[in-house]
């Protein structure tokens, strides 16, 4: 039997891995897009209105994130831009300064969390709910320190 020489081994690697990464690079690609088109669908008919509070935008973006079925990380990166996307119709000024110094703390919105968590019992189930609902706490805290 012939030994492969060291170059020919790098060859095969970069080949086999090639075959692998493109299929998957392309798939990557397709489902962003195709979350990029919920998102873009979602702001042209928001299920907001403008009478909304702050804390109804978290709410909004946390469903959104729990019936997002696309790559796991792309759908937690969209949760805080659906926060913004519609806290930016409503007027932040009065409700952010009566929060104060707590929007500079990490533990604003956890209370409002904890009661929207507080029916999930497990663990596991808790983890991305939890997630995005601090997400969406921290894109408001955010807005507000931009104001």
């Amino acid at each position: 039997m012939q030994r492969l020489s060291a170059a020919a081994i790098v060859i095969l690697i970069l080949v086999g891995s090639a075959v692998v990464a493109v299929p998957y690079a392309k798939s990557v690609q397709t489902e962003h897009k195709l979350l990029r088109d919920k998102v873009d669908a979602l702001k042209a008919a928001p299920p907001w209105s403008p009478a909304s509070a702050p804390e109804d935008c978290v709410g909004h973006a946390m469903d959104f994130g729990a019936e997002c079925t696309g790559l796991k990380q792309a759908c937690d990166a969209a949760v805080p831009d659906m926060t913004r996307t519609c806290a930016q119709q409503l007027d932040l000024g009065a409700w952010c300064a009566g929060h104060g110094d707590a929007i500079h703390t990490t533990g604003f919105g956890y209370q409002d969390c904890q009661v929207r968590l507080e029916h999930l019992t497990e663990r596991k189930e808790r983890r991305r709910p939890k997630k995005h609902c601090a997400a969406g706490w921290r894109a408001l805290a955010d807005m507000c320190r931009g104001l």
